[in-house]
C-alpha cells in the first residue's frame, strides 16, 4: 500500500512538472514542425475554407521570387491559418491542445509553388478579433527547398482595414522583424469573388549561399536603431531612416566579420563621398552586424578604433546587437554568409545594391567605382 501511494505521488509530481516546462496555454513553438504532416499531394492552388463557410469569399494570387526579387521560386511550402467571420480560429473539438491544430483551428492549409513560383489561396475574408486590436489578417510561413529552415512571413491584410495603421507595422517590425507592405487590394470579380495580389520575395537571411542578401530595390527602408560608435549622432541610438532617409540619398554598408581590409578602403571612399556632397544631401552608414556576438564594449572600442585610424569624422560608423537582430539586421534581410551588403537609398527606399562588394581589382577601384556610379545615378554629381 505504501508503494503504490509513493509511486502515486511519483507519478502526479512528474505529471505537474510536465505541466510547468510546457504550460498549455501556450502554442508550440517548432515552426519546421508545421511542415512535418503534409497532405498527400500539394498544388499551388489552395482552398483553406470551403463553400458551405459562412464568409466573403476572396482569392489571393501571386508568385513566390527567389531573395533576388526577380528569380521565380518554385516548389515553396506556404502554410496559411486564418480566422473565420466572426474573428475566431474554429476548432473540431478533436484536437490535442498542444497541437498546431487546436490553436490555429481547422481553416488552415498547405501550397506548393509551381515551376513558375505561383500560388492561389481561395478562402473567406478573416474577421477581426473580437478585441478589434489588430486588422483581418491570414497568417502564413514559408518553406523552401533552397533554404535552411521554415519563417513566418508578414500577414496577409487588406488594404483600406482601419487597424492597418503604421503604430501596428512598426510593432511587427521591432517585434517580429516583418517588413511592412501595403497590403492587398481585394477588388470583385464577374464570379463574385474578391481577387487580390501579393507577390513574395524570401527572406536573404535563410539562404544556403552568399549571392543574396539584404532588402530588394524599391523596398522602403524601415527604421532602426543601431548604436552609433562614431560620426554626427554619435554615443546615441538615432534612427538613421527616421532623422535622415526622408531628405537624403545616402548608403548603408552592413559589414561581416571578415571583411576589414575592404571596410576601410570603403569607409574612407563614403567619407569622401560625404565632404564632396554635404551631409544635407548625403548620408552614409557603415553598420558592424557583430556576427559572433561579441561582448558590445569590445565592439564599440574596436569600431572607436577603426575610426580614428582612417580619420573618419562625417561617416556614421554604428553597430547592431547580431546578425539575427530582429529589429534590424533581421529586418534588413542580411544574409549572415554574406561578405557585406551594400544598400544605396533614395528618399527611404533602396535604388541599388552590391553584396560581397570588393572595393578593389586586379590593382584598380573596380568595386568602388561601380558604387560611385550608382551614387550618382541616385543622388546626382557631388556638389564640389
Amino acid at each position: 500500500m505504501k508503494t503504490t501511494s509513493f509511486l502515486l505521488m511519483i507519478l502526479a509530481i512528474t505529471a505537474f512538472s510536465s505541466r510547468m516546462a510546457m504550460p498549455p496555454d501556450e502554442p508550440p513553438t517548432c515552426t519546421d514542425c508545421l511542415f512535418d504532416k503534409l497532405p498527400g499531394h500539394l498544388s499551388h492552388r489552395l482552398t483553406i475554407a470551403p463553400d458551405t463557410v459562412r464568409g466573403q469569399r476572396i482569392r489571393i494570387t501571386g508568385t513566390v521570387y527567389l531573395s533576388d526579387g526577380v528569380t521565380p521560386a518554385a516548389g515553396v511550402l506556404l502554410y496559411a491559418y486564418h480566422t473565420n467571420a466572426a474573428g475566431k480560429y474554429p476548432k473540431r473539438g478533436n484536437e490535442e491542445k498542444r497541437s498546431y491544430a487546436w490553436w490555429h483551428g481547422y481553416l488552415r492549409g498547405w501550397l506548393r509553388t509551381d515551376a513558375k513560383g505561383r500560388y492561389e489561396i481561395n478562402t473567406i475574408k478573416p474577421g477581426m478579433y473580437p478585441t478589434r486590436d489588430a486588422p483581418a489578417h491570414i497568417h502564413a510561413v514559408v518553406k523552401a527547398p533552397m533554404q535552411t529552415s521554415a519563417y513566418w512571413i508578414s500577414d496577409f491584410v487588406f488594404q483600406g482595414d482601419p487597424q492597418l495603421t503604421d503604430t501596428y507595422w512598426y510593432r511587427l517590425e521591432q517585434r517580429e522583424g516583418l517588413v511592412r507592405y501595403k497590403g492587398v487590394a481585394l477588388a470583385r470579380e464577374n464570379d463574385g469573388v474578391w481577387e487580390g495580389h501579393r507577390d513574395l520575395v524570401l527572406h536573404a537571411g535563410y539562404d544556403r549561399d552568399n549571392r543574396s542578401s539584404g532588402l530588394v530595390v524599391g523596398e522602403e527602408c524601415p527604421a532602426f536603431d543601431p548604436v552609433h560608435v562614431w560620426g554626427p549622432d554619435q554615443g546615441t541610438k538615432t534612427c538613421p531612416m527616421c532623422k535622415y532617409g526622408h531628405r537624403t540619398a545616402g548608403v548603408m554598408a552592413w559589414l561581416s566579420d571578415n571583411d576589414w581590409d575592404n571596410a576601410a578602403q570603403l569607409a574612407v571612399f563614403l567619407e569622401k563621398q560625404i565632404q564632396r556632397r554635404g551631409a544635407d544631401r548625403f548620408k552614409a552608414f557603415l553598420i558592424y552586424t557583430n556576427p559572433r556576438k561579441r561582448p558590445l564594449p569590445e565592439v564599440k572600442q574596436q569600431l572607436a578604433a577603426f575610426s580614428k585610424r582612417y580619420g573618419l569624422r562625417e561617416l556614421s560608423v554604428v553597430y547592431v546587437p547580431s546578425l539575427t537582430d530582429k529589429p534590424t539586421s533581421y529586418l534588413y534581410q542580411i544574409n549572415p554568409n554574406a561578405r557585406n551588403t551594400i544598400l544605396i537609398y533614395n528618399k527611404r527606399r533602396v535604388a541599388d545594391k552590391f553584396v560581397n562588394l570588393s572595393a578593389t581589382s586586379g590593382g584598380t577601384y573596380a568595386g568602388l567605382d561601380k558604387v560611385l556610379a550608382s551614387i550618382n545615378r541616385v543622388a546626382g554629381p557631388p556638389a564640389r
